[in-house]
């Protein structure tokens, strides 16, 4: 393998990536955790619906769980 060839591939020890490899991974983590606020929101929104359903029903004497007769 020839010089430039090893440094292109970045697998020689020592050789990290340049500069503007670095700053468009963290443009693209940026873009990632973007576009993930949608579906979080959503995530949160179900877990928070299903906890004061079942809440409100414990609390209503409905659930046949919280009884103890």
């Amino acid at each position: 393998m020839s010089p430039d060839a090893a440094s292109a591939s970045g697998s020689e020890e020592g050789v990290g990536e340049p500069d503007g490899a670095h700053r468009r991974g963290r443009a693209a983590l940026k873009t990632d955790a973007r576009s993930a606020v949608p579906d979080v929101c959503a995530a949160l929104g179900v877990t928070a619906t299903v906890f004061l359903f079942l809440f409100a029903r414990m609390r209503s004497g409905e659930s046949p769980i919280t009884r103890w007769s």
